[in-house]
C-alpha cells in the first residue's frame, strides 16, 4: 500500500492530467477551440460580438496564468516527488480547467471576429433606400442556370451607382467584397474570377441583394479572362466537353458527378434522388473527390511506389481537380483535410481525423465566413463528423453483416444520424429510405464515375468506341435511378409541427448516444457476467 507522499505512478500522473472527464491527452486541443468559435459564430448574433470578444478575451488572460503557473511547477520535479497526491490531484485539475477555458476563449474570440468579417460581405443597407441603377465587380463562383434557363451569378461588388429623385451617387469597396445575387437573361457564362459590368438592372428583393438584369447585350459587359483563369475554363469546357460524348442520355447525371454542372439535370431526376434521402449526391463533395482520388492512386502506385510520394500525387490531383470543376465547400473540405493531413505526417504529427477536421473547419471559415453559412457547408461537416465518430461504431453494431455490406450501411447511418438535426428542422423530414438507397448506390457511383473518367482518356485515343461507351453509361445510369426508385418506395418520416420536429431529433440524439455508448454497454455486460 502506498503512502500519500509517494511518487505517483507514470499512468496515474497521465490521468491527472485530465479533468471532469475531459482528457485533453485523448482530445485534441484544437476540437474544443474549432467548437467553442462554432458555437459564437452560429448560435450568437451578430450584434454583441465586441462585448463577447472582449469577454472571452479577459477570462483567457485570467486562464493562461493559471497555466503558466503549472507548466513552471512541472520543471520542477521535485515538488511531484514530495507533496501529497491530493496537493497533485487539485494543481493537475485545476490547470485542467484553466487550459480547457483557455482554448475556450481563444476559440471564442475567433468566432466573434468571424462574424465581423462576414459583415463586410452583407449585401449594402443602401440598397433598401436607393434604386441600383449599375455595378461592377468580379464573379465569386462560375455562374450557374436555372430552371427557367437564366444566368445566376453571385457578384463581389467594386463599385456601384445608385439613382434616387435629383440624387446620383457611386460608391466603392477597395478592401472588403459585399456580395449580390444576379439573375440575368444572357445566354453565355462567367467564370470565376472574371470581372463584369451591369448597366441596366433591376431589383427582385433589395434586400436579400437579389437583383435582375435586362436581356440587352449592353446592359453586361465583361473584361477578357486573365491567362490563368482562360487556362481553367478551357480545361472545364473541354472536359465538360468529352464528359457528353461518352455518357449518352446519362450526360446530365454524369456532368452533375464529375464536375458539379446540375443545369441540364431533369426536375423529375433532382426530385427522385431528393425523395430517396440522395440528394447529397448530385452535388459534388468529398465523397465524390475521395472516388476519383482513389481510382489515381491506384493507377500512380503501378509507378510510385513510395507511399508519400504517392499521398502528396493524390493530394496535387485533388487540389488541381477542385481548381477546375470550381471551388465548393464540400470540396474545399475534403482538399483542406488531406492537405493538414499530409503535412501533419510528414512532420511526424500524425492527428486523428477529428483533429484535421477542426483545422479545416477553423481555416474555411477564417478565410470565407459567408460560405460557412451555406447548407451544404454545414452538411458536409456534420457528414463527416458522423462518418469519424459513429461509422466505427455501427459497425461493432452491425459486426455480424459481411464486410462488404457492414461498411458502406454503417457509413450511411452515421451520415443521416449526424445530419438528422439539420434535414428535420430545414425540411421536416427524415427519409430512412436513403440508408438503403445510399447503400445500394454506392458502387454503382463508383463505378460509373470510374468508368466516366477512364472513358474519357480512352475516347481520345479512340473516338470511334465513344458510342459503345455511351452505351455503357446509360446502363449503369438505368441501374443507379432503379437504387433511388427503391429508395423512393420506402416510408419516412415527417415532422410538421415544432413539438413534432424536437421528438424527432430527441430520438435521433438518443439513438446516437446508445450507439456511440455500444463498446462501454457491451464490456460492463460482459464484466458482470464474469463477476456473476
Amino acid at each position: 500500500m502506498r503512502t500519500g507522499h509517494e511518487k505517483p505512478h507514470a499512468a496515474e500522473c497521465d490521468l491527472l492530467k485530465g479533468f471532469a472527464g475531459f482528457h485533453l491527452s485523448r482530445v485534441a486541443p484544437v476540437v474544443w477551440f474549432a467548437l467553442s468559435s462554432a458555437i459564437v459564430f452560429y448560435a450568437l448574433p451578430a450584434k454583441p460580438c465586441i462585448p463577447v470578444f472582449c469577454a472571452f478575451l479577459l477570462v483567457g488572460l485570467a486562464n493562461v496564468r493559471s497555466s503558466f503557473l503549472y507548466l513552471a511547477c512541472q520543471e520542477d520535479e521535485s515538488r511531484w516527488h514530495n507533496e501529497p497526491r491530493q496537493h497533485v490531484e487539485a494543481r493537475a485539475w485545476t490547470n485542467g480547467i484553466s487550459q480547457f477555458f483557455l482554448l475556450i476563449s481563444i476559440g471564442a474570440i475567433a468566432g466573434a471576429a468571424c462574424l465581423d468579417l462576414e459583415k463586410s460581405n452583407d449585401t449594402p443597407a443602401e440598397l433598401s433606400s436607393f434604386q441600383l441603377s449599375a455595378c461592377s465587380g468580379v464573379a465569386c463562383a462560375d455562374s450557374q442556370r436555372t430552371k427557367s434557363d437564366n444566368l445566376l451569378l453571385t457578384l463581389g461588388l467594386d463599385e456601384m451607382e445608385i439613382t434616387s429623385v435629383g440624387f446620383r451617387a457611386r460608391l466603392s469597396w477597395p478592401k472588403c467584397k459585399p456580395r449580390l445575387t444576379i439573375i440575368a437573361d444572357f445566354a453565355g457564362d462567367i467564370a470565376a474570377g472574371q470581372r463584369v459590368h451591369f448597366t441596366r438592372i433591376s431589383a427582385i428583393d433589395a434586400t436579400k441583394g437579389l437583383y435582375f438584369a435586362e436581356a440587352d447585350r449592353a446592359g453586361l459587359l465583361h473584361d477578357p479572362l486573365s491567362s490563368i483563369q482562360a487556362l481553367r475554363w478551357a480545361c472545364k469546357k473541354a472536359f465538360r466537353s468529352q464528359v457528353a460524348k461518352i455518357s449518352g442520355s446519362a450526360r446530365p447525371l454524369a456532368e452533375a458527378l464529375l464536375i458539379g454542372i446540375r443545369d441540364d439535370l431533369d426536375a423529375d431526376i433532382n426530385t427522385l434522388f431528393r425523395d430517396a434521402g440522395c440528394s447529397h449526391i448530385l452535388s459534388l463533395s468529398g465523397q465524390h473527390l475521395a472516388i476519383l482520388g482513389t481510382l489515381v492512386s491506384l493507377l500512380a502506385s503501378k509507378f510510385i511506389k513510395n507511399k508519400a510520394v504517392l499521398d502528396w500525387v493524390s493530394f496535387c490531383f485533388a487540389t488541381l481537380y477542385t481548381w477546375i470543376v470550381g471551388v465548393s465547400p464540400p470540396l474545399l473540405r475534403s482538399v483542406y483535410m488531406l492537405g493538414f493531413a499530409l503535412v501533419f505526417r510528414s512532420l511526424d504529427r500524425p492527428q486523428d481525423g477529428l483533429a484535421v477536421l477542426a483545422y479545416c473547419f477553423v481555416l474555411s471559415v477564417l478565410l470565407d465566413p459567408d460560405s460557412a453559412r451555406s447548407l451544404s457547408f454545414i452538411l458536409s461537416y456534420a457528414a463527416m463528423i458522423g462518418l469519424i465518430v459513429l461509422a466505427p461504431r455501427w459497425q461493432n453494431v452491425l459486426w455480424r453483416l459481411p464486410p462488404f455490406l457492414a461498411a458502406p450501411l454503417a457509413a450511411s447511418l452515421a451520415a443521416l444520424c449526424s445530419t438528422a438535426l439539420i434535414q428535420i428542422d430545414t425540411f421536416g423530414t427524415l427519409i430512412l429510405g436513403g440508408i438503403i438507397a445510399s447503400t445500394l448506390s454506392g458502387p454503382l457511383i463508383l463505378v460509373f464515375m470510374w468508368s466516366l473518367l477512364g472513358s474519357c482518356l480512352v475516347s481520345v485515343a479512340m473516338p470511334f468506341l465513344s458510342g459503345i461507351l455511351a452505351l455503357w453509361h446509360e446502363w449503369i445510369y438505368e441501374a443507379i435511378v432503379l437504387t433511388m426508385r427503391i429508395g423512393k418506395a420506402l416510408p419516412g418520416i415527417v415532422a410538421e409541427t415544432a413539438s413534432e420536429k424536437a421528438l424527432l431529433g430527441t430520438a435521433v440524439v438518443a439513438c446516437s448516444l446508445c450507439v456511440y455508448a455500444s463498446p462501454y454497454i457491451e464490456w460492463h455486460r460482459y464484466y458482470a457476467k464474469r463477476v456473476g
